[in-house]
């Protein structure tokens, strides 16, 4: 979760690490003026929704790929991060840039790993793949 925070915090154009929220809240600050809390706010929210939709993904893709492929082996493959990466990461490179799909690409890593690591438990997945989205 930790690498997670950090690749997300990093920002490639000033080659330093930034502390997301703080960022967002300033842009929308300067972009909104005091409705940028408002749009912050939302902001926040729906990457708590989006954390829960990865999250489902996960899950489903990785109960998928172990049914389709019953081998006692397959449960060690992180088929949720594959088809985390194949639908969120994919579209996001087609409705964005190929920068943003390899980023997107690696979030998924690191959102499966979260999911194995939380012993494939749903509340603390979600603690670790919301916190690396607000963070």
């Amino acid at each position: 979760m930790a690498a997670g925070i950090l690749f997300m915090s990093f920002d490639a154009e000033e080659m330093r690490l930034h502390l997301k929220p703080l960022s967002e809240l300033r842009y929308f600050l300067r972009t909104y003026g005091r409705a940028g809390i408002s749009v912050f706010l939302l902001q926040h929210l729906y990457y708590l929704l989006e954390s829960a939709l990865i999250l489902f993904i996960i899950v489903f893709g990785q109960e998928a790929g172990e049914s389709l492929f019953p081998v006692r082996r397959t449960s060690l493959i992180p088929w949720g991060g594959i088809f985390c990466a194949l639908t969120w990461g994919m579209l996001h490179g087609l409705t964005k840039d190929w920068e943003t799909a390899l980023f997107s690409l690696i979030l998924s890593a690191f959102f499966v790993l979260c999911y194995f690591a939380a012993n494939r438990r749903m509340f603390p997945a979600y603690l670790a793949i919301a916190l690396i989205f607000l963070l």
